[in-house]
């Protein structure tokens, strides 16, 4: 098996990667073109092309066999079972005239559309094809990101560089995920068998010259009791190891065994992080985003509506979502969707953003931010505007006057607050106004307010009773704890609710006759109900005795 593990290895590194200048036509041949596994948009994922070699045209049925045990097998562990929703994988039949791969040693040569051979460079297993005509096929999937070439041919062999090689023998699956971990991780072999002549250094992910732990690459994965260096008879614990990239000594590597060291193991941690970093190379968190355009002009009164479509590439990572202005973060806004109404920004020209940012267990570090996402438009403002919100509240009671009408006459603005009591009127030209607050039973209220650009002018309104006008107090014992509604019906109907002590007022009432009783599920009250009159005064000693019903 190490022999392979070098062949593999000298075709992932060596620049020697051999394009024919004189391309023999394989677009003579009839393609057949599927995509077995659609996830999203191919612009936004890791786009898979996999040819056929060595398959004959009647073939084609032996080749969507092979090719389903290929993705299936690739998919089963992680992080490629994780991240499955990143990637789209198209399937590309070239009949070939004859079946399997050139066997040079053997004498043996056949007539395939992309001259699938071993013994490459006088190594038996060492298993490529014409990567021209390969990436020349491929090209016919506009956004593909990476190439396999599944040959029909048992042998053990396979290779790795511009296209992914692998032959049908039963170590395939672990052959093209070794591989994967080259090309697309920029992993290291971690193989301990010299390799005369192999090119020095540590620059992949997996593996490194330092012993110092600050200055290991995987120092976020080593736990305090962890002896560096790490004995071989600690199996499961990310370490340092020693023995990588054909060396026995001086250079580490972080677990005891790793696919990157041997087939038919998991990837190590660390491998499984950098696969995951790379694959957002490929791919992004934004699947779309609206509008389109990218500059944007705001106009008076109207909110822009800006948002974004997640691609939620992996079931287990959590999304972090934060909105800017100008590199400042919006503060309670999380969600992918932003009303960005005028009056938020001041005058002027704006860069406003959405990122997205993903966490998950598998990756604890991330130096270059890969698993962020961002978008951003330029916005403007030509005018100046600012903002109003508040309450409208009762002065005796507290309680909001939903009821109530806020008004700006000169502007012909009238609004009613919410049932909280709240009111906004989110875009108001910058100027000096009069705000006008109304509601029945109180006296109006006026107050000149200034409009201050990309301002949010906070004012709460308390409206006092008119001349005439009454409450009534009281309190329901016995239900201490939870909120009960208190109706009043007569020549009006009014309701409030009582506090956590059982207390109610209500009003401002004009005098009359009315009958109040509380009410709330679960309850009975004693007595069921009060007889009242209002002449000239305030009614403030209402008692009702709540006692919970059975099964209530």
């Amino acid at each position: 098996m190490a022999e392979f593990k070098k062949i593999v290895n000298l075709f992932s590194y060596l620049p020697f990667l051999i394009c024919l200048l004189s391309i023999s036509s394989v677009a003579a041949a009839e393609y057949t073109i599927e995509k077995k596994l659609n996830s999203g948009d191919d612009a936004s994922r890791f786009v898979w092309v996999i040819l056929a070699e060595g398959y004959r045209e009647s073939e084609l049925g032996k080749f969507n066999t092979d090719t389903e045990s290929l993705i299936n097998g690739f998919f089963f562990g992680a992080p490629w079972k994780e991240y499955k929703s990143a990637i789209n994988i198209y399937t590309i039949f070239t009949p070939s005239l004859e079946s399997g791969a050139d066997h040079p040693a053997d004498g043996k040569y056949v007539d395939t559309a992309f001259d699938a051979t071993y013994d490459t460079y006088g190594i038996s297993r060492l298993l490529t094809v014409n990567d021209a005509k390969a990436l020349k096929a491929a090209s016919q999937i506009p956004q593909f990101d990476i190439v396999f070439a599944l040959v029909n041919d048992k042998q053990y062999g396979g290779s790795g560089g511009s296209v992914i090689v692998a032959s049908l023998h039963e170590a395939s699956n672990e052959i093209v995920l070794h591989e994967a971990g080259h090309i697309i991780g920029r992993l290291a072999d971690e193989y301990t068998t010299p390799y005369p002549g192999y090119p020095a250094g540590d620059s992949e992910p997996n593996v490194t010259f330092q012993s110092q732990h600050e200055k290991i690459k995987w120092k976020s994965w080593i736990e305090a009791d962890t002896p560096i260096p790490t004995a071989n008879d600690i199996i499961d614990s990310i370490g340092l190891f020693k023995g990588a990239r054909y060396l026995t000594d001086s250079i580490y590597r972080p677990k005891y065994t790793c696919k990157m060291r041997s087939l038919n193991q998991p990837y190590c941690e660390i491998c499984r992080e950098a696969l995951i970093l790379n694959i957002y190379n490929y791919v992004g968190l934004i699947e779309k985003y609206s509008p389109e355009k990218a500059d944007i002009e705001l106009s008076p009164g109207k909110a822009a509506t800006l948002g974004a479509e997640m691609s939620e590439l992996d079931a287990t990572t959590q999304y972090d979502i934060v909105w800017e202005v100008d590199g400042e973060a919006l503060e309670n806004e999380s969600n992918v969707i932003l009303s960005l109404f005028p009056s938020m920004l001041k005058q002027g020209k704006h860069a406003v953003s959405i990122a997205i940012k993903g966490r998950t267990d598998m990756v604890r570090s991330d130096p270059l931010g890969l698993l962020n996402s961002t978008q951003t438009w330029n916005v403007t403002k030509s005018y100046c505007s600012g903002k109003l919100s508040g309450s409208i509240i009762d002065v005796n009671t507290g309680q909001a006057l939903s009821g109530a009408t806020v008004k700006i006459a000169s502007l012909g603005i009238s609004i009613q607050p919410d049932s909280s009591g709240k009111y906004e009127i989110s875009d108001i030209g910058c100027g000096v106004y009069t705000l006008t607050a109304v509601a029945p039973g109180h006296i109006t209220y006026n107050k000149e307010i200034a409009i201050v650009d990309a301002q949010d002018n906070d004012l709460t309104v308390t409206l006092e009773p008119q001349k005439g006008s009454f409450y009534i107090k009281g309190t329901i014992k016995g239900a201490a704890g939870s909120i009960l509604t208190v109706e009043l019906s007569g020549n009006n109907s009014y309701a409030a609710n009582t506090n956590k002590n059982g207390n109610f007022i209500i009003g401002p009432v004009a005098p009359g006759e009315y009958t109040i009783k509380p009410s709330a599920a679960g309850y009975r009250f004693f007595p069921p109900l009060w007889k009242l009159r209002i002449k000239d005064n305030t009614i403030s000693e209402i008692i009702f005795n709540a006692r919970k019903m059975a099964g209530g």
